[in-house]
């Protein structure tokens, strides 16, 4: 069946947050300011394309664990109930509005941002589609098979960087890496960063935003440490300890756009150190 990626609310909200990591790494704060706009109006609470998304995160985000198979096919039947329920032309207008601003305000290159696992979206927005659709009974359970292989599979954990393990390489060969890559896949401690402080941080709500962050900081200095004990190379070390000093920083100064960026690229650090155990 066809799909439509521009009318599939978790791929455009994953596709929108891409962008936003994109423009705090670069400084356009203007950019910045669009793309929050953006999310802030269209997903709120209590549109339909904010249930529509929250409908799709529950098996999106079931899929970073391994769930039972019998409790997937369950999860599916439940979810296709609750889409049913939302309003279709509301839903209809509200993504038109969104594709019309996202167009208006970025462009229309946003669409073509990588997004993981987006055949797996595709594949959500297709047994939706089939509610409605002229389906074949063999297509939707197909379609519903693989879904729920999906979910009760083993877990994989999505990296920002395919890269060797950490204790063979100097950490300046990491940054450099991490910033060529930089506008591809994201941790989800990284897009919670990116959803709690970037999108506070420019409102007058911001001690939300700074308890998560220091919070952050907080878990980012104990794993560091941590990972100092299993490596003896000096140079290795002197690294962890920079970067040690540079976290330590942050909480003697106003925040600014780089420690967004430092924090990030700590968090693909520490998750790397994390996957190697």
């Amino acid at each position: 069946m066809k799909h439509n990626k521009k009318r599939n609310p978790a791929f455009l909200y994953e596709a929108l947050i891409r962008e936003m990591a994109v423009a705090v790494s670069v400084g356009e704060s203007n950019k910045q300011l669009e793309i929050k706009n953006i999310l802030v109006n269209h997903f709120k609470k209590g549109t339909e394309l904010r249930k529509e998304l929250d409908i799709y995160r529950t098996l999106y985000r079931e899929s970073y664990k391994a769930i039972p198979y019998t409790t997937a096919r369950r999860l599916i039947d439940a979810v296709k109930k609750e889409h049913e329920k939302l309003d279709s032309k509301v839903l209809f207008t509200e993504q038109t509005a969104l594709i019309n601003n996202i167009n208006k305000a970025l462009g229309s290159s946003i669409f073509s941002n990588f997004v993981p696992n987006y055949k797996y979206l595709a594949s959500i927005a297709q047994i939706f589609q089939s509610n409605t659709t002229a389906m074949s009974t063999k297509a939707k359970v197909i379609l519903e098979e693989q879904v729920a292989g999906f979910l009760s599979a083993k877990p994989q954990v999505e990296k920002a960087m395919a890269m060797e393990p950490i204790g063979k390489l100097a950490y300046k060969t990491f940054v450099t890496k991490f910033n060529s890559e930089y506008s591809g896949s994201l941790l989800e401690e990284q897009q919670m960063l990116i959803n709690t402080c970037v999108f506070t941080f420019t409102s007058d709500d911001t001690a939300k935003a700074k308890l998560y962050f220091n919070e952050e900081v907080g878990r980012l200095r104990e794993a560091i440490t941590n990972g100092l004990k299993e490596f003896e190379d000096a140079g290795v070390r002197q690294s962890f300890n920079d970067v040690l000093d540079r976290l330590n920083e942050l909480s003697t100064r106003e925040l600014k756009r780089e420690d967004l960026v430092l924090v990030m690229k700590t968090q693909a650090l520490v998750s790397e150190l994390e996957n190697d155990d």
